[in-house]
């Protein structure tokens, strides 16, 4: 009977030892602890990974492995995205589409500045399917106005009698409002192919004859 007793004191003995760590200095602190960190040092690390949703103020596991902090915890976060993101239609990608603001895209960022190409004149972020951004383009206008003008007034002698104009068609311009009794009135027509207003009584300007 005693050697029985003898032997489940020493299981006992033996049990308790492998159980029980030995008591070793904290890796941060020093103080005397028996796992990875003292009690102090894991409930500072325990604080350091937590915070407060933005949204419901509830604490939560927010500090990420890459060190920044998420600001809302996962039901609000998804609530979040379901309410501001959506698809890209050009690449599928998730993306920022509503903001709190007001303002509303329909495509992602790398996609939207797809979409734009350099002026070939001046190198001017100008839309893809445009070779000029506006200010190039309506300096290239000015310079192409004399040689439309030129055409304009034509090489045809004017209907008229004693008139010394040229013209594309049967009367130049003073004689055709002389003609229809235009002096007086301001008169406008719309070019019916690229519709175009100009003055005059014509069904085309002088770009689409």
């Amino acid at each position: 009977m005693e050697s029985t007793n003898n032997q489940v004191s020493n299981a006992v003995a033996s049990t308790s030892t492998t159980i029980i760590p030995d008591i070793h200095p904290c890796q941060y602190c020093t103080k005397p602890c028996r796992g990875k960190q003292c009690k102090e040092c894991h409930l500072n690390m325990v604080a350091k990974l937590q915070g407060k949703c933005g949204d419901c103020n509830k604490v939560f596991h927010a500090l990420r492995k890459d060190g920044t902090s998420r600001k809302r915890c996962k039901d609000c976060h998804d609530a979040y995205l379901s309410k501001h993101y959506a698809t890209c239609p050009d690449c599928s990608a998730q993306y920022h589409a509503f903001l709190e603001d007001g303002r509303v895209f329909d495509k992602c960022f790398e996609c939207y500045n797809k979409s734009f190409s350099s002026c070939k004149k001046c190198s001017k972020r100008c839309f893809k399917d445009v070779e000029l951004c506006s200010p190039c383009f309506q300096e290239s206008k000015k310079s192409a106005q004399p040689a439309r003008v030129a055409q304009v007034h034509g090489d045809k002698p004017c209907k008229t009698a004693g008139c010394k104009a040229t013209t594309n068609y049967t009367f130049c311009r003073d004689c055709n409002y002389k003609n229809k009794n235009l002096t007086s009135e301001y008169m406008l027509f719309r070019c019916e192919v690229c519709g175009t207003r100009g003055r005059g009584d014509y069904r085309k300007c002088a770009d689409c004859k």
